[in-house]
């Protein structure tokens, strides 16, 4: 009769489950269960043999052993799935980390008080425009100098935004609402278009845009319709020199029936 106290598991079984081998313990004689306490979790239950497996030296047979592996392979995966070993594990947490992002981009950019009070200055905006027909809001403004600075913020902020500055309170929601109600966004531009609305006014008073070069009640407007006929004059010269006129900006002046050359129509007129 061949006696054996121990066995040794098929080299097939030997790689994945090295540390849960059966060891001769005085606890298996007993027929209990020892369990080892694991710092990254769960204690992990080591599977022992019972009394009748163990007694009177009796050899295992393949059905025992084979009892042992499966017993074995099922604490080794729910060990592995407590842990987050797996690859379900990872995924999982691949997911968590790809949501956390998610909500962070959805985070709104500014506060709720930040957003209504700039709401509430492009709605005046938008009542300046229903008055005035644009949004060049001048400089000083003295019935609104909140508006002024505000509108001179935006601009700023806007150049900000162009360079590339992550501090720019800007936004491209921001811009397509400011762009829908026709804002201007250099200050040149802003700054020519300012005086193009005065010089409309002027003419709705006078019926004409020939603005006394002497001209008390608006002396910087009367400087601006020199200089517009100077750079009309370095426009159609085809001088090596930039001009600031523009073809916009001549057609918006014939828009008014503006004197480009006013001695020229002097002479037109005496004849």
């Amino acid at each position: 009769m061949i006696t054996s106290p121990q066995f040794r598991v098929p080299p097939s079984f030997e790689d994945p489950f090295d540390d849960l081998r059966m060891e001769p313990s005085p606890l298996r004689s007993q027929g209990r269960l020892s369990t080892r306490p694991n710092h990254n979790g769960p204690q992990m239950q080591s599977i022992c043999l019972r009394d009748d497996c163990m007694s009177n030296n009796t050899t295992l047979g393949q059905e025992a052993k084979s009892s042992i592996f499966a017993q074995s392979k099922k604490c080794l995966e729910g060990f592995v799935s407590s842990h987050n070993l797996g690859g379900s594990g990872n995924r999982k947490r691949t997911f968590q980390m790809q949501a956390t992002s998610n909500k962070e981009e959805s985070i709104p950019r500014f506060r709720p008080y930040q957003d209504k009070q700039w709401r509430a200055q492009f709605q005046r905006l938008i009542q300046y425009k229903l008055k005035n027909g644009h949004c060049c809001v001048p400089h000083c403004y003295p019935e609104d100098p909140a508006l002024a600075r505000w509108v001179k913020r935006q601009r700023y902020q806007y150049k900000k935004f162009q360079d590339g500055d992550t501090t720019s309170t800007m936004s491209t929601p921001r811009i397509q609402e400011l762009e829908s109600v026709g804002f201007v966004w250099h200050s040149h531009a802003s700054a020519w278009q300012e005086k193009f609305n005065e010089l409309k006014e002027f003419k709705q008073r006078t019926g004409h845009c020939n603005v006394p070069s002497a001209y008390p009640e608006n002396n910087s407007l009367s400087t601006w319709v020199k200089c517009q006929r100077r750079h009309y004059k370095a426009y159609i010269s085809g001088s090596s020199s930039p001009s600031p006129m523009t073809m916009h900006r001549l057609q918006l002046l014939e828009s008014l029936d503006f004197v480009f050359e006013p001695q020229l129509s002097k002479r037109w007129d005496s004849n």
